[in-house]
């Protein structure tokens, strides 16, 4: 039975078509079949380089692998909020929709987070294969904690969406550029969340942001949730610290945006 989503309350109505308009955006360079095995074969190729990369480097080491590995399976996810910030450009500088966008029912920023929503499935999804590839390909020592599992999920959403709403407050002022900002955010991330290496043989400066950066401990649980021998973060802080981050981004979000919209910057296009 078809359901009609018209009945809906215009925010809920208002992300779920931004979902589906995101989907049918990261989709649409190809048919549904192909773009199931590139969903399918890039977390795969991700697994075969990381396995190059630690034999070559640690000669094999299987607790470095794990490390590693699992910490990719992450990274995977962090990358949708650093991705989202493109419907800006999508609505303001190739669909020049925006407007439009502004004035239908609903925040603009539930559009931002529909998309945002929209990458982190995909994100999941191949964090997903790539986990089951190293468990029933390398044989790696996964034990799945269903709970934990649940509660990592929910709070790296958070912190996903956090992510995006701040680049998406800089993409509405960044006409050129914002790729490179998004490229350079990811990448300190990887560096400073104890993806790629602990976070304890950084220099001290660096090991006291990565301690305070929240992706550090959303890492830790999600490697504790995976059953690897870690010691989990304190939960009531890590939520306390999501959720700071979470409604600091909201705020930046609705003060970057309404400025925009006062200033004339919200349908500034890039050939100006």
């Amino acid at each position: 039975m078809a359901v009609n989503i018209a009945r809906f309350h215009p925010g809920l109505r208002r992300w779920l078509m931004s979902c589906w308009a995101a989907w049918k955006v990261l989709s649409n360079w190809t048919d549904p079949l192909l773009f199931g095995f590139y969903l399918i074969l890039r977390p795969v190729a991700t697994m075969l380089i990381l396995m190059v990369i630690v034999h070559a480097v640690g000669g094999g080491d299987r607790e470095r692998l794990v490390f590693l590995y699992v910490g990719n399976a992450f990274f995977l996810l962090l990358v949708a909020g650093a991705n989202a910030f493109e419907v800006i450009h999508y609505d303001r500088d190739w669909h020049q929709t925006i407007k439009a966008h502004y004035l239908a029912p609903g925040s603009y920023m539930l559009h931002v987070l529909g998309w945002a929503s929209a990458e982190l499935v995909t994100g999941v999804f191949s964090a997903a294969v790539l986990l089951t590839g190293g468990l029933l390909v390398l044989g790696l020592p996964l034990a799945v904690q269903p709970a934990s599992l649940m509660l990592v999920l929910a709070l790296t959403t958070m912190a996903v969406f956090a992510l995006s709403l701040l680049l998406a407050s800089l993409a509405l002022y960044a006409s050129h550029g914002a790729e490179l900002v998004a490229g350079g955010t990811t990448g300190v991330i990887y560096l400073l969340s104890g993806l790629l290496f602990p976070p304890s043989i950084l220099p001290t400066p660096l090991r006291e942001l990565a301690q305070i950066n929240p992706m550090t401990h959303l890492a830790t649980l999600f490697r504790a949730s995976l059953g690897l021998p870690v010691v989990p973060p304190d939960l009531i802080g890590l939520a306390f610290r999501v959720t700071v981050m979470l409604l600091i981004a909201i705020h930046v979000f609705r003060w970057a945006f309404r400025r925009a919209v006062r200033t004339g910057i919200i349908d500034r296009r890039q050939n100006y």
